[in-house]
């Protein structure tokens, strides 16, 4: 789990994290990424990223605006979840032919009814605003259809920066750049620990009376998951 830190949320920011990369990358639907992406200086990183989209952001804005229609396709983005959690109880069945298989006809009815409704709703409303982020993220929505290795979300980093989420409103300030990006490096390094089911403070504990004496070349072997290996062959 990595956390970067910038003092701002332009798309500028995305330069050295995604400048040079290919592959695979799902987000939110926040601007700066589709900005960053169709940003003519970018054309070669925009045909070497595949964008994947979140349904749970998709679903939480149907879900708030609460209307007949929105409850309609609360309904149909659950049925996409229900796939989901067969195939995370079903390891053995192919994603992709599953998802085809199911998926693909619920958000066929989904699609149908957003460009049925939209001319339907004031763009300002609620439930207008909810059609028009779906209809704009759409290929991104469903490309989680065509990559196996993709969630239906991006809940994993939503769960992971949980905890800045609630620590920003509490202290407000970082007090310089250098701060912000100290506490970028310490939301790493806890929240790897979370993810690889160890206890913080017995991480921390290790590594704090370790590193007086440790090589910058022995750094390398006090990462969270090599610690843990370390502490597994131990007890083994």
């Amino acid at each position: 789990m990595l956390f970067e830190w910038f003092p701002s949320r332009a798309a500028a920011c995305l330069n050295p994290m995604l400048t040079g990369y290919s592959g695979l990358l799902q987000t939110d639907g926040y601007i700066c990424y589709t900005s960053w992406l169709n940003d003519e200086k970018h054309a070669t990183e925009k045909e070497a990223i595949t964008h994947a989209g979140c349904w749970a952001h998709v679903r939480r804005k149907f879900y708030e605006s609460g209307d007949s229609i929105s409850r309609k396709i609360v309904k149909l983005i659950a049925k996409l979840y229900r796939t989901e959690t067969q195939l995370r109880t079903n390891p053995q069945l192919d994603r992709v032919t599953t998802r085809q298989e199911k998926s693909r006809p619920e958000l066929d009815k989904i699609k149908a009814i957003l460009d049925r409704e939209q001319p339907r709703h004031l763009p300002q409303s609620n439930v207008g605003k909810a059609i028009h982020y779906a209809l704009e993220c759409w290929s991104s929505l469903t490309c989680y259809l065509e990559h196996g290795t993709l969630g239906i979300d991006n809940n994993l980093v939503e769960n992971a920066i949980r905890p800045t989420a609630i620590g920003k409103k509490n202290f407000l300030f970082f007090g310089s750049p250098e701060s912000g990006q100290t506490s970028a490096i310490i939301y790493s390094i806890i929240e790897t620990c979370r993810k690889l089911d160890i206890n913080p403070s017995e991480y921390l504990h290790e590594v704090l009376k370790a590193l007086p004496t440790m090589m910058q070349a022995k750094a390398v072997d006090w990462t969270p998951a090599r610690w843990k290996a370390r502490q597994q062959k131990s007890t083994a």
